[in-house]
């Protein structure tokens, strides 16, 4: 071979050389690229998923009964199984008398029952 076709060859082979080089880096960089938007895909969505919970909590009654409780009212919420019962006015005489006519005859015959307040889960 002749002075100038080596150079030539090894010219050409340090260039494919340097290219493959070059072509593994980037690969390997995209790689790392990649991985930290994964990354950064999870915290968020981690994120999201605290802050959802966050709101859900503050919307439930526990919490609401804490800033009713705060405003000095004297609201309570039920317990397990317990009946809230409500009174209703003297001046609303007539609707309790109506109500109650027919509660007695219904209940005679077992067809309604008294409301009861079920607690929310």
């Amino acid at each position: 071979m002749s002075l100038r076709k080596t150079v030539n060859l090894l010219f050409g082979a340090t260039f494919f050389s340097l290219f493959f080089v070059f072509l593994q880096t980037q690969i390997i960089a995209l790689g790392y690229c990649v991985q930290s938007k994964k990354s950064l895909y999870q915290q968020l969505t981690d994120e999201n998923d605290n802050l959802r919970y966050d709101i859900s909590r503050l919307e439930s009654l526990e919490t609401l009964n804490k800033r009713i409780s705060y405003e000095k009212a004297a609201y309570e919420l039920p317990r397990g199984n317990q009946l809230v019962k409500i009174s209703v006015p003297k001046n609303y005489s007539f609707a309790k008398n109506t109500l109650g006519q027919k509660r007695g005859l219904f209940n005679l015959l077992g067809l309604q029952s008294e409301a009861e307040a079920k607690q929310l889960r």
